[in-house]
């Protein structure tokens, strides 16, 4: 049953037009309704509807697979294309268990957690808060089933702050950031998001910041990723340069059988952040350049698992534009 009175009052909160908030109040309901249809029906049935979904929505937009091959080619050059073509698809098969994993994240306790993700490194992990006067700062990105990474983690006790892009409909937006929320975690709207991460990381909190997105050029250091400049946020080196909290990239990667292993590596850069030799740019740089070498190293361990229909080398060092 649809609750006008909510309707209402988002009319009243929100500076959109009566259309748009209608929309987003609509979308919202039918969020609601997908989560709660995914945890009711047998993961297995779920993830087939939404495979079947995908596959009519990449029909509908063929831009992304064409997206999806161009990257491909980029980061595997020396493969076959038909090689290239079947990471495409297992890829569009893991896309459907990302987004059942995501609706279906109520369901997660600490028994399934304990039972289905395996953390390696956990001990290691304890141990940055008794070794470090702040929390860690960890860089993740969308590899692996990457909503349940974050859900999972504050359930095995790692609870985190995390830096969001918002929904351009607020009421989705809110429902979404307070789902990511129930296990304990904090939601960093992205503007304003810089202080708030220091602030958080003085404060002993962990942070978990995306870097796998292209960025426009003035946000922008530029690493290789598989060999070609990739704009890659400053932010992380920023906040690793402001103050001394231990750096790590980390991730979930599945293993089959209902199983995932969180990734987990600390990047030293002690060296240089006390070089006297480097200027700031150049400290950018190579700090990004080490977090982004892991990473390119789990993406091609795992390539079907990370997001190729995203222009990640859209923005050129030069301030042009990959031609996708």
């Amino acid at each position: 049953m649809i609750d006008f009175s909510v309707l209402a009052s988002a009319m009243t909160n929100h500076p959109q037009s009566i259309g748009s908030t209608i929309l987003d109040y609509l979308l919202t309901q039918t969020c609601k309704g997908l989560s709660s249809l995914a945890c009711a029906l047998p993961y297995g049935v779920t993830k087939n509807i939404v495979y079947v979904l995908l596959k009519a929505f990449f029909i509908i937009q063929p831009k992304h697979l064409r997206i999806a091959h161009a990257n491909l080619k980029i980061a595997f050059p020396d493969r076959a294309e038909a090689d290239r073509n079947i990471i495409l698809r297992k890829h569009i098969g893991f896309l459907a268990r990302v987004l059942t994993d995501s609706l279906r994240l109520q369901l997660i306790d600490e028994p399934w957690a304990r039972e289905h993700i395996s953390f390696p490194n956990e001990e290691l992990h304890r141990g940055l808060k008794s070794s470090h006067h702040t929390g860690a700062l960890i860089i993740t990105g969308h590899l692996g089933s990457f909503e349940l990474f974050g859900y999972a983690s504050a359930i095995l006790g790692h609870k985190l702050a995390f830096v969001v892009r918002n929904f351009p409909f607020p009421q989705l937006d809110d429902w979404w950031c307070k789902t990511r929320e129930r296990p304990g975690n904090t939601v960093i709207r992205r503007k304003g998001a810089y202080k708030q991460i220091i602030e958080q990381l003085q404060n002993g909190g962990n942070v978990a910041l995306l870097f796998d997105q292209n960025v426009t050029l003035s946000r922008a250091v530029f690493p290789k990723w598989f060999g070609l400049e990739a704009a890659t946020t400053k932010a992380v080196a920023y906040a690793a340069l402001k103050i001394e909290a231990p750096l790590v990239v980390a991730t979930l990667a599945y293993q089959g059988d209902s199983k995932h292993t969180i990734l987990w590596k600390q990047i030293s850069i002690e060296e240089i952040r006390g070089s006297q030799e480097l200027s700031r740019e150049e400290k950018l740089l190579k700090i990004t350049q080490l977090a982004s070498d892991t990473f390119c190293e789990w993406i091609a361990e795992y390539p079907e698992q990370w997001l190729w229909s995203h222009r990640r080398w859209k923005t050129r060092p030069d301030g042009s534009k990959f031609p996708y």
